[in-house]
């Protein structure tokens, strides 16, 4: 599972510091297991291999920004020990280089101002332990807002040379600029020559598949996962105001899969997925059709199939049916992920008790210490509304019990 908090940790005040180390790796590496030890090898079960993937700031690992989390330790020595706990447990643990500098958050790419410092330290950190995976940067954006001037997006996104755009709605330039794919690689491999690399295309935040696989055959990168971020909601998709909007449909997935892995001959991995809209038929079978789940794409007619999607049709927008069954989105995806051998950390967990609650608005696996599970009167249910960021007109209201993440596992792990 995805780990988030550390991202916009650095006191020793704030839950994550307070609760990640000492109360919920311990919590997360025995519900791992136990997902792990009871998932057979028949045909309905995925093969799991715990993992979780923390999501990190570079200006705050490498003590640009100096951070006190509690017990003594400075912010690399907290997720160090976040990170030799898990992986004396066996468990799989992915840095995610989340963002560079806390106070500007999601930017289009890496910054050139310290991926290089943040790679060589944490690869140089970590090169002797074969469980430690490196995910270059989250959801690039790069030419989401405008045009990147001057090499263009694939050769800015590989050289760097671009200016990077905040994620506020308008591509405001950051101040920085782009620090390219090949001086990443080149730096993680320099410390740690043996290392897994997670590596997501330069566009549609995680969602692109065109130049990930270019960027394969001009390389012959080995030792890499290709990495997607399906989600379904209005803050992911959004047609009304940016018509380049990629569709994230669960057949749009299928597809997506499909061509990177013909195209780029690479493992996928889905190293984020969720559903900020979550009527869900685990859940009192609350359904899809009065259009509150969408991608912000009418769901017409299925658009014909094509080459390009693998023969596969893709519908633009979910209808809350997979397989000819009801089925949530997350169900869907994963039934994706075990038919095309997709490995996968679901976005998430987050340290505290009743912080945020796993409604619509925000895709939570956890509350405090267990896996979300939903019953009449438990945590999720009411109203919860908020503005889509693209698109003010659009008001998201929660009207189902939330992710039932107890029956996803359950229904996968035979947890």
């Amino acid at each position: 599972m995805a780990i988030s908090c550390l991202e916009y940790t650095c006191s020793p005040d704030a839950p994550c510091a307070q609760l990640l180390l000492s109360r919920d790796v311990p919590v997360i590496i025995d519900t791992l297991a136990a997902a792990a030890s009871t998932s057979p090898s028949g045909h309905s079960k995925l093969r799991v291999v715990p993992t979780v993937r923390l999501a990190l700031t570079a200006e705050y690992y490498l003590g640009d920004v100096a951070c006190d989390l509690g017990g003594g330790m400075d912010y690399a020595a907290y997720v160090g020990a976040v990170t030799d706990a898990f992986t004396a447990a066996g468990v799989v643990t992915i840095m995610d280089l989340h963002w560079n500098i806390a106070s500007l958050a999601q930017t289009s790419f890496a910054l050139d101002v310290n991926s290089i410092r943040f790679w060589t330290a944490v690869a140089t950190r970590y090169a002797s332990n074969p469980l430690v995976f490196y995910e270059l940067f989250n959801e690039p954006f790069l030419g989401w807002f405008h045009a990147d001037a001057p090499h263009g997006t694939y050769g800015c996104w590989r050289g760097g040379g671009c200016e990077a755009t905040l994620n506020d709605g308008a591509g405001t330039g950051s101040g920085h600029g782009v620090e390219g794919v090949d001086a990443m690689v080149s730096a993680v491999r320099a410390a740690a020559p043996d290392s897994v690399l997670l590596l997501a295309g330069p566009q549609g935040f995680a969602w692109e598949t065109k130049l990930l696989a270019r960027y394969v055959g001009d390389t012959g990168i080995a030792g890499v996962l290709l990495v997607l971020h399906p989600y379904l909601g209005p803050w992911q998709n959004c047609a009304q105001c940016r018509p380049t909007s990629a569709v994230k449909s669960p057949s749009a997935v299928q597809a997506a899969v499909a061509r990177l892995q013909e195209a780029a001959g690479r493992p996928v991995i889905f190293s984020e997925f969720g559903q900020y809209c979550c009527p869900d038929p685990a859940n009192a079978g609350l359904g899809y059709a009065d259009g509150a789940c969408t991608d912000g794409i009418p769901a017409a007619a299925a658009v014909p199939a094509s080459a390009e999607d693998g023969g596969l049709q893709v519908r633009p927008d979910y209808d809350g049916f997979w397989g000819g069954a009801p089925a949530s989105y997350n169900d869907a995806v994963l039934s994706v992920a075990q038919a095309s051998n997709v490995s996968w950390t679901q976005w998430a967990w987050v340290p505290g008790d009743g912080v945020i609650a796993a409604t619509c608005a925000y895709p939570l696996v956890n509350d405090g210490q267990q896996l979300f599970g939903f019953s009449a009167g438990s945590v999720g249910q009411g109203s919860v509304s908020g503005q889509a960021i693209c698109n003010p007109d659009v008001t998201l209201v929660s009207k189902s019990h939330g992710n039932n993440v107890t029956d996803l596992w359950r229904k996968y792990f035979g947890a």
